[in-house]
């Protein structure tokens, strides 16, 4: 719709609202309100003494189904190169010839802490909230992996 940016008319407000007019003002705001939470999160972890997943987890189901935030393509791409990065940094700080001495040990420990929350989760999802084995092994996946990724204390 020509002319509907909040912003105005001309070059510059079709610059900053994009093609469909107000999408890019939607987007920045839901950007604010996504630092908003995720700022929020790690304020009430700190204060709770919870893990900062959990909280995300909530505020994220809070923003999804409530507060009608959605993902966007620049989102997505933001939480793969971070993940990359995590990735990276994770393996950038092994220390190789400790690894290597304790190799058995740190395979055992490493499949340990993998294997068993996503157990947990997978098997508290499908057997105590009946939820399907695809959502099931999503939730196992997902908490085993921040297992490993974020200390919970």
């Amino acid at each position: 719709m020509r002319g509907s940016c909040p912003l105005g008319v001309g070059r510059r407000a079709s610059l900053l609202c994009g093609p469909d007019g107000r999408q890019a003002v939607a987007d920045s705001w839901m950007a604010m309100v996504l630092g908003l939470l995720i700022f929020g999160a790690s304020v009430v972890s700190v204060e709770l003494g919870i893990s900062v997943t959990l909280i995300e987890i909530i505020l994220g189901v809070i923003g999804g189904n409530y507060i009608g935030l959605h993902a966007t393509p620049w989102i997505d791409y933001l939480a793969g190169f971070g993940g990359i990065v995590l990735t990276f940094l994770a393996g950038a700080e092994v220390d190789t010839a400790v690894l290597r001495e304790k190799f058995a040990a740190s395979v055992v420990i490493g499949g340990l802490s993998f294997l068993l929350p996503f157990l947990g989760a997978w098997g508290m999802s499908l057997w105590l909230l009946h939820w399907p084995l695809g959502a099931a092994k999503i939730t196992g996946i997902e908490c085993s992996s921040r297992s490993l990724s974020r200390p919970s204390f």
